[in-house]
């Protein structure tokens, strides 16, 4: 476990085969297109972070590979088998909405036994023990319930099936920083337990950063960077110099110019530090620095020239985007939910 991680943090995987795997993903609603030519794919057994700002596509992408929506064009693939045959969707996929699909006037053990009915796998004990670790009351009607309960709820139907995959959009929008945490630690513990693959998107990077180890960053419909999220750390650098200093080696995110200093986000297998300041590349005009998650995103989403995201010296995935994110600078917010362009 690494500094910062949640107590359950599991470690990720070398390698193995995609849980998820999109070839050109497109999908055309009337108002515009929410995926263009959308690749990337996601190992089996990772706890997946899927960030971007609003209209990214995220939601349009967690409803495809839920079988939900149908594709204008291209392919995906769910633990290895096409999405149309829809059968490893049914029995492998747990799905849970920005809008929770539960029923008000329900008592939540009502929706256990439910779930219970309507389900080929369902694990009772699972369910029911969740739900009193999250302080949730079986015979309260879910109307009654705050929004957060709700929430716990939906997760706990969601988990109690043991999926294969997990996909979860924006499921700790409506929860407290102590129920973000109790649920996540919860999940945490669940999924390491049974191996589950987990997609999940959010709003706040401080709730993905200790607890995710691989980073999806969707904009405008396509994915400008997929891979694990310790290279993701190792393979960004914030490099600050004198303002007449020459642009540094590497893949250049991003470029912040003031009255003194100049600022560049790189994206390199190496701290880029020649033809800066000399040998040791830091100095009194020179600093390299290592940039947070936050900055990371913040810099990719922002980025005017996305022609070229994969470092020339690394062999990281990565993917074009076109110019202009509105809003996508505010730090802690970079990543509201898009809802769907229909």
């Amino acid at each position: 476990m690494t500094d910062g991680q949640l107590p359950g943090t599991r470690g990720a995987p070398d390698g193995g085969a995609p849980a998820v795997e999109c070839r050109g993903l497109t999908k055309h609603y009337w108002r515009g297109d929410a995926l263009v030519d959308c690749s990337f794919s996601v190992p089996e057994g990772r706890l997946a972070a899927l960030v971007g700002p609003n209209g990214a596509g995220k939601s349009t992408f967690l409803r495809i590979a839920a079988g939900l929506t149908r594709p204008t064009s291209g392919d995906i693939d769910v633990l290895g088998e096409p999405i149309v045959s829809g059968r490893t969707v049914a029995t492998h996929v747990g799905y849970v909405d920005q809008v929770r699909p539960l029923y008000r006037r329900l008592r939540v053990d009502e929706h256990l036994r439910m779930a219970a009915a309507m389900n080929d796998v369902w694990d009772q004990a699972m369910a029911v023990r969740l739900l009193s670790q999250l302080e949730v009351p079986l015979r309260a009607r879910v109307g009654r319930l705050s929004v957060g309960q709700q929430a716990k709820v939906a997760v706990t139907l969601c988990l109690a099936t043991r999926p294969r995959l997990m996909l979860l959009d924006e499921p700790l929008a409506s929860l407290d920083p102590v129920a973000r945490t109790m649920l996540m630690r919860a999940l945490l513990a669940e999924v390491s337990e049974m191996g589950t693959t987990v997609v999940l998107s959010s709003h706040v990077i401080s709730d993905l950063d200790p607890v995710c180890d691989y980073l999806i960053i969707l904009r405008d419909g396509q994915a400008v960077l997929s891979e694990p999220m310790d290279d993701v750390r190792a393979g960004h650098h914030l490099v600050v110099a004198g303002r007449d200093a020459p642009s540094p080696p590497g893949d250049v995110v991003t470029e912040e110019r003031g009255a003194r200093q100049v600022r560049w986000m790189v994206r390199s297998h190496e701290p880029p530090i020649g033809g800066l300041g000399g040998g040791s590349g830091e100095g009194p005009d020179v600093e390299v620095l290592r940039p947070s998650l936050d900055e990371i995103v913040v810099a990719h989403l922002t980025r005017r020239h996305a022609s070229a995201t994969t470092p020339a010296d690394d062999g990281g995935v990565g993917a074009g985007g076109a110019d202009g994110v509105d809003g996508a600078g505010q730090r802690d917010l970079v990543i509201a939910d898009e809802g769907e362009r229909a």
